[in-house]
């Protein structure tokens, strides 16, 4: 939970997570690239692989 929080942390921080402001696509790809970051980081991924799940969401869904 904590690496997806962080991960949700640092969206919120620098973008937006509201539907209203950033479209559904902000929404969804926040929670796959949060859900993603948690499944390879309990799957023993590293820093880099961790990385790489929260990058791959993040742009088929922003663009």
């Amino acid at each position: 939970m904590l690496v997806a929080g962080g991960v949700g942390g640092v969206i919120a921080h620098r973008a937006s997570l509201a539907g209203a402001e950033g479209g559904c696509q902000a929404e969804t790809g926040t929670a796959a690239a949060m859900g993603a970051a948690a499944v390879a980081w309990l799957s023993g991924g590293t820093h880099e692989q961790i990385e790489t799940a929260v990058a791959s969401p993040s742009r088929g869904c922003w663009g």
